[in-house]
């Protein structure tokens, strides 16, 4: 590994790892206050999700040359512990990154939140 990209814990590679376990504590302020994991059976719907698929699909995902500042930017999100909005054209990828980074993360399924101009928060 390049020393200079000692500090990423999403690589990019496809490959799953435990670096997620290197993310040092939160600060202090960005404390949700569990610290239990949610078991994975309670949040998926069995009817949607796919195992071998959703692992293919996270395997597959690759980052081109010219987007390699993505690993920098996802990896910064990771850091500050905040969301990461991505845009994009149709078929770009957005969603598969999403899908590569729980992979190889070893995050768990991908949860799916269909938004749209007129989703309201409830």
């Amino acid at each position: 590994m390049d020393s200079g990209n000692d500090w990423r814990i999403f690589q990019g590679t496809g490959q799953p790892h435990d670096g997620i376990d290197l993310l040092p504590a939160p600060p202090s302020w960005r404390q949700f206050g569990h610290t239990a994991k949610i078991p994975e059976e309670s949040f998926i719907d069995a009817r949607y999700y796919d195992a071998t698929r959703t692992t293919l699909r996270g395997q597959s995902f690759r980052i081109a040359a010219d987007q390699s500042d993505l690993v920098n930017v996802v990896n910064a999100a990771l850091y500050l512990r905040r969301p990461l909005l991505i845009t994009g054209k149709p078929g770009t990828g957005k969603t598969s990154l999403a899908y590569a980074v729980a992979h190889e993360l070893k995050l768990g399924p991908v949860l799916l939140w269909s938004i749209t101009a007129r989703s309201t928060r409830v």
